[in-house]
């Protein structure tokens, strides 16, 4: 059995899946299956540690499962441009593509300690280093990069 055969039973089973990358930095882990499951955005969240990752996804995911709005938490969301899915979201990719339905994914961001998110001006740098904004595309030679990285030549 395949690791994507894994995960399609995980999500049958409990609605999606969430894989955890610790190895970058920042960190970050993301959702699998709510697009299929749930017609919502997959979810991806950084630069939290993986616990405290799951915990927010989690939250969220029961919102979205009560059918109330998102705007309600305590959290912001911004549309994940398309080029960077290859970079994060490699699963939630592979299992889009296996069920023929189009990928979207939401990056999940979170505040600083006086309530400022990343896209505000103000907020704490460091807060706003660990969120990159994934809304901004990809260029040619930074995927380039990636690939070169990651391919098995």
């Amino acid at each position: 059995m395949s690791e994507d055969d894994d995960i399609d039973r995980s999500v049958a089973e409990h609605g999606w899946h969430a894989i955890a990358i610790e190895d970058h930095e920042p960190p970050f882990l993301y959702t699998i299956g709510l697009i299929t499951q749930s017609h919502h955005p997959e979810l991806i969240i950084l630069g939290l540690d993986r616990r405290t990752a799951y915990s927010v996804i989690a939250d969220v995911v029961a919102t979205i499962r009560a059918g109330a709005a998102l705007d309600q938490l305590s959290f912001a969301f911004r549309p994940v441009h398309p080029s960077q899915h290859e970079l994060y979201v490699g699963y939630a990719m592979a299992h889009a593509r296996r069920h023929d339905t189009p990928l979207q994914v939401l990056q999940v961001l979170w505040p600083d300690k006086a309530g400022r998110f990343p896209t505000d001006i103000d907020c704490d740098l460091a807060v706003r280093t660990l969120q990159p904004p994934l809304q901004l595309a990809v260029t040619p030679s930074e995927l380039r990069a990636f690939r070169r990285e990651f391919s098995d030549d």
